[in-house]
């Protein structure tokens, strides 16, 4: 029992750490932001800091791992239903950005300064794996529709970009927005277009 509530208090001071550094990564930018701030900001000394992340470029990467994790494991409870590729492809699309609206400080930390880790360390290079990933089971799934007819002839990789440049850049605007009107928009865009069908004047 004493063992167990320490992990406890471990997991909480750390997640307590990991809401502090969003924040001001979040305001100050990753490169501003130092570790005397995220101890300032919790009121503790920055070796405490050093006890859970001895680097700062640790809590990125955490920060970063926990995102891609939560969202790819979302996104593959939805594309391993039995639902058709379109419905499927919706609620890939309304998941992704009603999550963006919750949790809009942590994808502008990702996207934003994610960039800035160093390419030769393993943690980035397995992070934008999983972010790779998820952009291919989306396009698969769309391949998948074209092959049973459900979608047009359409380049699936170019209609991918297109979807998660949308969904990934609406976490600069989303919040206070109504993320299912934004998702009934961007769905309709996805399957109607913009033009009019001069069938129907």
């Amino acid at each position: 029992m004493p063992r167990r509530r320490h992990d406890e208090q471990y997991d909480a001071r750390r997640r307590e750490i990991l809401d502090a550094a969003i924040g001001l990564f979040r305001t100050r930018g990753y490169e501003s932001a130092r570790l005397e701030d995220v101890a300032d900001e919790l009121g503790i000394t920055k070796a405490s800091i050093y006890y859970y992340f001895p680097k700062k470029v640790d809590l990125l990467l955490e920060i970063c791992q926990h995102a891609i994790d939560d969202a790819s494991e979302r996104q593959a409870k939805i594309l391993s239903s039995d639902a058709p590729p379109d419905e499927r492809l919706r609620l890939a699309i309304q998941d992704p950005i009603s999550f963006m609206e919750t949790n809009a400080a942590v994808w502008s930390v990702f996207f934003r300064e994610f960039e800035l880790v160093s390419t030769s360390d393993p943690r980035r290079r397995a992070i934008a794996k999983r972010l790779a990933d998820y952009g291919r089971r989306l396009e698969d799934l769309i391949r998948e529709g074209i092959e049973q007819g459900v979608f047009r002839p359409v380049d699936p990789q170019i209609v991918t970009n297109a979807i998660l440049g949308m969904v990934n850049w609406s976490h600069r605007w989303i919040h206070g927005t109504d993320p299912a009107k934004v998702s009934r928009e961007f769905v309709g865009l996805l399957e109607h277009g913009l033009l009019r069908d001069s069938n129907t004047d």
